[in-house]
């Protein structure tokens, strides 16, 4: 998967099987592909942790180590 041009925050869910990366920001698929009902669930994710996952996002682009963040239950 390409995804050195995306330069926006962004995350990609451990899925086994598949993948994508999706937009922080909205929670659009940028890249790669999840079955619908996986993609939305991971988008439901995003909304719920958006300022945990864009903290991380700051921590990553930093080189510092990010926090673990819980999966949706």
């Amino acid at each position: 998967m390409m995804t050195s041009s995306i330069t926006c925050p962004t995350c990609t869910p451990n899925t086994p099987g598949s993948g994508a990366v999706f937009s922080i920001g909205d929670g659009e698929v940028l890249a790669g592909e999840l079955p619908s009902g996986k993609a939305r669930l991971v988008q439901a994710w995003i909304e719920i942790r958006r300022e945990e996952l864009l903290a991380d996002w700051e921590l990553a682009v930093n080189g510092e180590e990010v926090f673990k963040i819980e999966p949706l239950r």
